[in-house]
């Protein structure tokens, strides 16, 4: 069952984020005020969203990591891309 909140990005209900995205107090502001829609049009096009927002798949973690692009190298060069973008 999914959780609804009230999204301050979007103006009405909608599917809540599964899990805070940072931590402390503002991890918790997000999770209970920004909904999953609201969350990806704030990050936007420009932004880079790392993250996992369906469950089911089973194997070994080195398997699904690789699969899912959860790899050290995966996330370097995202983060590399995302930084250049924002420096042009």
């Amino acid at each position: 069952m999914s959780r609804i909140v009230q999204c301050v990005v979007i103006g009405r209900a909608a599917e809540g984020l599964a899990y805070a995205p940072y931590p402390g107090e503002l991890g918790k502001r997000i999770y209970n005020q920004v909904s999953k829609i609201g969350w990806q049009r704030w990050v936007g096009d420009a932004g880079e969203i790392i993250g996992l927002d369906h469950f089911g798949a089973s194997a070994p973690a080195e398997t699904i990591f690789a699969q899912l692009g959860f790899t050290v190298e995966n996330v370097y060069q995202r983060a590399k891309a995302l930084v250049s973008r924002a420096a042009e």
